[in-house]
């Protein structure tokens, strides 16, 4: 009799059950959280270290030559349609990869007509101070100035800059940045131009871009008030021209100007899970 008793007090009953499982899925879904925001912050946090870097590099460069960091090449390509220039997907007619999947990006280049197109290896050759491509000889940084500091990497999939002169952010797509070279205070990004992308109501998306040429944003002429426009196209490696650009939440910031004096709810993003946005400064 005692032994049985012993036995049915050692019994968990069905509610006692219940209420660890519950407990389990509980801490588990904690941890689980937790291990996520670990890797997604993370990458993050660099891309926000990254673009600041580049934009301060970018603007400590021109104070330094009075011009932006272009090639002459560069400068030859805009035309009244194309007047700033966009360092895309395109690598001197070659299409840039994904470094997650290894396929092609999708192609984001300069509507100029001449058929000129670089990523940002052109500029990181000039900022920082490579002895190579439009940058040979030191020809537009001639006082050997190393505006930027950036990894380096043996592939070109990588976080970093790789052996084709390429910064990749942590997914391993090149940084996307525009260039203000027409010198009017605005920049026309080659994607965030388009009107299916970034008209919203009227002339104005909800990122402060605007269509001053077109007040119902039918033309592919948004701007943003800023001399440098830089984003990412974030884990998937995907940004679709034929979608509107979509709000994130503000857990997904990746930077606010900071010549801007109050809180934006979100950056610049094509609609996608964990977008990388865009940081102007």
């Amino acid at each position: 009799m005692n032994e049985l008793k012993s036995q049915s007090s050692r019994r968990i009953s069905r509610t006692e059950t219940l209420i660890i499982a519950a407990l389990i899925a509980l801490i588990s879904f904690l941890i689980l959280n937790s291990a996520s925001r670990r890797i997604i912050e993370p990458p993050i946090s660099r891309v926000q270290i990254a673009m600041s870097a580049l934009v301060a590099a970018i603007q400590q460069y021109e104070t330094t030559y009075g011009r932006p960091p272009v090639s002459q090449a560069a400068h030859n390509s805009t035309n009244a349609m194309s007047a700033d220039f966009t360092f895309g997907t395109v690598n001197y007619g070659t299409n840039l990869l994904n470094g997650r999947t290894h396929q092609p990006l999708p192609a984001i280049t300069n509507a100029n007509g001449t058929g000129y197109q670089a990523a940002n290896s052109e500029l990181m050759t000039i900022l920082m101070d490579l002895d190579t491509g439009p940058n040979t000889n030191h020809v537009l940084n001639p006082q050997r100035i190393v505006f930027l500091t950036a990894r380096m990497v043996d592939n070109v999939s990588s976080s970093g800059v790789g052996p084709d002169h390429v910064f990749r952010d942590p997914w391993g797509n090149p940084y996307i940045i525009s260039l203000d070279l027409d010198g009017d205070g605005k920049t026309r990004d080659a994607f965030y131009r388009r009107s299916q992308v970034s008209r919203q109501t009227n002339n104005t998306v909800f990122h402060r871009l605007t269509n001053t040429s077109d007040p119902a944003g039918l033309t592919d002429n948004f701007t943003i008030n800023t001399d440098v426009m830089i984003w990412s196209l974030g884990p998937d490696g995907n940004a679709d021209p034929t979608r509107p650009a979509q709000p994130r939440q503000p857990t997904e910031l990746v930077t606010i100007p900071s010549k801007w004096s109050r809180p934006i709810p979100s950056n610049l993003c094509v609609s996608a899970p964990l977008r990388l946005c865009v940081k102007t400064g």
